[in-house]
């Protein structure tokens, strides 16, 4: 037999069989098999060989014996898996062929044929199963499996009762303030979280929230505690410096400032690998990410690091105000409050002090904050100093507290802003006019705060973290 060729002549059509195992996919293969230059006709063993990529030296191959070829023309349904069909991945086909009722080698024709998707055949107005769906606009009758990532505009009327509780939702999904205050009203207590403290490390300072755990930077035994915020429980205690303070995760990692040992950790936030130590500045004391780098105050330098999330190399240092102690990040200025009664204003593109802004008689700078519209720093007397961010002026300031407690953090939570104090008092203050909402004693010094999308959580001397009751809407 002379060489023959075999061309693409149709297009591929999907046959869907359902059997009650699986679903196997088949195409149709339509082609014109020329033999000694003329359309060949006869009985043929024809074999197809399915390939990944028009190089791969073999496949998997499909044997068709004595096929009927009339005028050149021959058809087969090509049995494959279904990734032929539907990823929208290039194939090749190898086509050989050989006389019928023959135990001959195959003939291999060339070149090998290129599988394309048939235009429009990559959506289906109706399908009873698919292995994959990129774009559904509508599941009637079934389940979707998987871990639901993308899925958006469905209608909550159809979702069955009790299908979905609290921990299958992203801690913001749900307004908290309005869900507590709902679950409130239905006395739902074993819904809502209610106030209690937890054993950490000693002396705990710094405590931020990584998205699904609580972590504290606990000064007095040089380690850091990861906790399950839904009860508690310790889910690991990792080494650090020494005197860690400042405590931020960047998306992947913890990030801790050791105050006694002038340098910052990096632990992974997954299984507490410690990934590294960095010499900073002296007496390293806070620390926030801006969503590419790590800032740490050194308050007795007077000085910021910036350093490399990927390698915690220095990128650079930057002078501040005197005894920065604080840090927070508004989306284009990092900003710092001083003990030396100021606030810094740090550009973040280019790198350099934009200003220092005096507090004056408000006191020595102990929290700064950001509510998405303004800066509020905190004084060690209590006054919440209200920032423009565009030109650093004081707009106004009120006191956290009437008694002229020593002030230690200042938080938002999306709707209010918390103060600690050191005689253990928790302040929730409406952001608006400082007004007293709330009223917690938990600590006897109560330290650092966060908000986990529920509860805030404090620190405090007695080597615990708290979670207070749950935050409720103002009034």
């Amino acid at each position: 037999m002379q060489r023959a060729r075999a061309i693409l002549v149709g297009t591929f059509v999907l046959l869907v069989s359902m059997t009650a195992m699986a679903q196997s996919y088949i195409f149709t293969y339509q082609g014109k098999l020329n033999d000694g230059g003329a359309p060949a006709n006869g009985v043929y063993d024809i074999r197809i060989t399915q390939l990944e990529a028009i190089d791969q030296p073999a496949g998997t191959d499909t044997i068709f014996d004595n096929v009927q070829v009339t005028n050149g023309i021959f058809t087969v349904d090509i049995p494959t898996g279904a990734l032929i069909l539907i990823e929208n991945r290039l194939r090749f086909l190898e086509i050989a062929v050989r006389p019928g009722n023959s135990e001959g080698a195959f003939s291999v024709l060339s070149p090998r044929q290129a599988v394309n998707m048939v235009p429009y055949a990559g959506r289906s107005a109706s399908a009873a199963e698919a292995n994959y769906a990129v774009n559904a606009t509508n599941v009637s009758g079934g389940t979707v499996s998987g871990n639901g990532a993308g899925i958006t505009n469905l209608n909550g009327s159809n979702i069955a009762l009790g299908t979905v509780g609290p921990e299958q939702l992203a801690p913001n999904l749900i307004d908290a303030p309005k869900r507590n205050a709902s679950l409130l009203a239905s006395k739902r207590w074993d819904v809502l979280r209610r106030w209690r403290t937890f054993p950490v490390g000693t002396s705990p300072h710094g405590i931020t929230f990584d998205g699904k755990h609580i972590w504290t930077a606990n000064s007095g035994s040089n380690n850091i505690t990861k906790l399950d915020p839904t009860d508690g429980s310790i889910v690991g205690t990792f080494p650090v410096g020494l005197n860690p303070r400042g405590i931020v995760y960047d998306g992947s990692n913890i990030w801790v400032a050791n105050f006694g040992s002038n340098n910052v950790s990096r632990i992974r936030a997954s299984d507490g690998t410690n990934l590294g130590t960095y010499s900073v500045g002296n007496n390293p004391v806070a620390i926030a990410f801006d969503g590419t780098d790590v800032w740490v105050t050194n308050s007795a330098s007077n000085s910021v690091t910036r350093l490399s999330t990927s390698d915690g190399s220095v990128v650079e240092t930057i002078d501040v105000g005197v005894g920065p102690v604080a840090i927070v990040f508004d989306g284009y200025y990092l900003w710092t409050a001083n003990t030396g009664n100021s606030v810094t204003r740090i550009r973040v593109t280019g790198g350099s002090s934009f200003g220092t802004f005096p507090l004056g008689a408000l006191g020595n700078g102990t929290g700064i904050e950001f509510d998405g519209t303004h800066i509020y720093a905190l004084t060690q007397l209590g006054h919440v100093v209200k920032i423009k961010p565009s030109d650093g002026s004081i707009i106004s300031s009120f006191l956290s507290n009437s008694l002229g407690f020593l002030a230690r953090s200042i938080l938002f939570d999306g709707t209010s802003l918390w103060v600690s104090h050191g005689n253990g008092q928790i302040h929730k203050l409406r952001i608006s006019d400082g007004a007293l909402l709330a009223e917690h004693t938990a600590l006897t010094d109560s330290r650092g705060l966060v908000f986990d999308g529920i509860n805030v959580w404090a620190t405090g001397a007695q080597s615990v973290a708290v979670r207070l009751p749950p935050a409720f809407p103002e009034p």
